[in-house]
């Protein structure tokens, strides 16, 4: 498992290296280090472009990676995700309704209400699970189920708000475009604060999904589930 481990943080390493040199400006690596430390012709592009939004993906990249790891864990399937099960429906409805109600929201008001929404979809359909007593299986589908309808009135929202079309769309599909430090704090505030709580409640849950055979390991540990 440290192996495992080891090979991703070089991975990642290696990864953010290459995204800091490769671009427009192609710079090499003793220009990046000399801009990062002392700046110069290449701070903008460095310092306020490519750093930044190196530190975002990074982020939001560990953000994705916990949760699918803590859904796996939940459903007891290593294809489940956080849209399987209607989350991210659920977080893209509540900020489409922002953007389209009311355009100018800081930006701060979005992530609130993303987490909003995702954390009610997901206690309504644990709710529903206990309730009805769902296998995992089921609780999938009606996930699912509740994914769809959300996905329509994303659509519906859309379509009646034309105008806001655009920017609800780029913050749907995601995208570093036009991000810097300004976003930073939110994203890392975010992790530094549920990331501890995942891992303090669930950790062996993260760790098998993200650095072991997770489909052996469900297939080995599905009569201990049972």
């Amino acid at each position: 498992m440290k192996l495992s481990w080891l090979t991703l943080v070089v991975v990642l390493i290696a990864v953010g290296i290459v995204s800091m040199l490769v671009g427009v400006t192609q710079l090499s690596l003793a220009q990046v280090v000399d801009t990062l430390f002392q700046g110069g012709d290449y701070d903008f592009v460095v310092n306020q472009y490519r750093f930044p939004r190196l530190l975002l993906a990074i982020g939001v990249g560990a953000g994705l990676g916990v949760s699918g790891a803590l859904v796996q864990g939940v459903i007891r399937n290593p294809l489940a995700s956080p849209d399987l099960i209607g989350v991210s429906a659920g977080a893209g409805f509540a900020a489409t309704l922002l953007l389209t109600i009311y355009p100018d929201a800081p930006v701060w008001y979005l992530p609130l209400a993303a987490i909003f929404g995702g954390v009610s979809v997901g206690l309504a359909l644990v709710i529903i699970a206990q309730a009805a007593k769902l296998p995992p299986a089921r609780m999938a589908l009606t996930g699912i189920a509740i994914s769809a309808f959300l996905a329509s009135g994303i659509d519906f929202l859309l379509v009646v708000h034309p105008i806001e079309i655009n920017t609800a769309m780029i913050w749907l599909t995601g995208s570093l475009w036009g991000r810097g430090w300004e976003q930073l704090p939110y994203i890392w505030l975010g992790l530094a604060i549920l990331l501890p709580i995942a891992y303090g409640t669930h950790g062996d849950w993260i760790s098998s999904a993200l650095v072991t055979n997770l489909p052996l390991l469900w297939v080995c540990n599905s009569k201990r589930y049972r």
